[in-house]
């Protein structure tokens, strides 16, 4: 296509290809402040054609320039591996006197906040050429962007900050933004600022986790520490644009850490604090599979993904969608890592079971 020519030759998207309606989709069942929609941006076909061929380009690269505490969009590694690892450190933190405490952060409009400039630093600093860094400056800069607000489009307003959800790069270039965080959390821990947990007598050091703006930090009780911490988030804010909202975030203690201590560090932090188990990626982290409840939890989950769908507005096609592309990945998903128990009815403990029953319920629910 000449268009791709033209983009490798001159670095310029042209306009007309780079425009995009943003939408507006509920985040909460209760929508009360615009904070409660997530945009969603309606890519043309045309510049996602080229989103996409650098972006496959971009990937093949990504375990080379992103480390290894990042999990997302990554080749070689999976959504499991950072569940899987953050069990085995607190396993280890319950069983150390001192105990520790869980971090759960969550970043505030993560993707609609990324600061350009510190974006084009970071490729900079992983040693993209000026070519590249002008590709993604073109495809994240020079967006004309129209809302579409009840069913009508708004004037047309470019984009000063963020990447656009919906563009094929995104994903890969949000990687490149956090891994700035990541590399100042390892510097903080190799100066004694931070300390999480060390394996292998001390040869690997644990103290965050990140699977895209899903970032989790493994923290000993020590008040220095928690504060370098804070500093640390708040510098990164400053350069990347990306925000810790604290309200969401959650303290949780491990080990022989008491409620009173616990509550002292969120207060440090600004934050609330929780138990375990708590849901990571969707796991109960630290939950008991043994347990039936464990696994009526699951059940739940599914009634209330199915609560907004009402019977009378879905047709048996379209019941059918609902049920292969969304509700059957649900007990997948859990028996990646779970093995049913044997509380469970015998029918029900082969994955075959399992799926049978979530089927029946779904007949029972949606097709009678």
């Amino acid at each position: 296509m000449n268009f791709m020519k033209e983009f490798h030759r001159d670095g310029e998207v042209v306009k007309d290809i780079n425009r995009t309606f943003v939408t507006l989709i509920p985040k909460v069942g209760k929508l009360e402040t615009i904070k409660d929609y997530r945009p969603i941006s309606l890519v043309g076909s045309m510049y996602k054609i080229l989103a996409k061929v650098l972006a496959n380009r971009l990937r093949k690269k990504m375990n080379v320039i992103i480390g290894e505490s990042q999990m997302a969009f990554v080749k070689g590694r999976q959504i499991i591996d950072s569940f899987v690892i953050a069990e085995e450190v607190i396993h280890k933190s319950k069983h150390e006197k001192e105990g520790g405490l869980l971090v759960k952060l969550d970043f505030e409009k993560a993707y609609n906040s990324v600061d350009h400039s510190f974006h084009d630093f970071m490729m900079e600093g992983m040693g993209f050429g000026i070519k590249w860094r002008g590709w993604m400056r073109e495809c994240t800069s020079t967006p004309l962007v129209s809302e579409l607000v009840n069913g009508r489009a708004t004037a047309q307003f470019g984009l000063e900050n963020g990447l656009r959800q919906g563009d094929p790069l995104s994903p890969f270039l949000f990687n490149i933004v956090v891994e700035g965080l990541n590399c100042l959390l390892k510097k903080a821990t190799n100066m004694g600022l931070i300390e999480g947990e060390r394996f292998d007598e001390d040869k690997v050091h644990i103290s965050h986790l990140q699977f895209a703006d899903d970032t989790i930090l493994f923290i000993k009780p020590r008040m220095d520490y928690l504060m370098n911490a804070k500093r640390l988030l708040r510098c990164f804010e400053l350069v990347s644009g990306l925000k810790i909202n604290f309200h969401k975030s959650r303290v949780a203690r491990v080990g022989i850490v008491k409620a009173e201590e616990s509550a002292r560090w969120a207060t440090t932090f600004k934050c609330k604090t929780t138990s375990l188990p708590i849901t990571y990626l969707g796991f109960p982290l630290r939950g008991k599979p043994g347990s039936k409840m464990f696994w009526n939890s699951l059940v739940d989950r599914i009634e209330k993904r199915l609560a907004p769908w009402k019977r009378e507005f879905l047709s048996k096609g379209g019941t059918l969608v609902l049920i292969k592309a969304v509700i059957s990945s649900m007990p997948t998903y859990f028996l990646f890592i779970f093995k049913i128990p044997v509380g469970w009815p015998k029918e029900s403990r082969s994955s075959k079971g399992i799926f049978c029953g979530v089927m029946v319920f779904l007949k029972e629910r949606l097709m009678r």
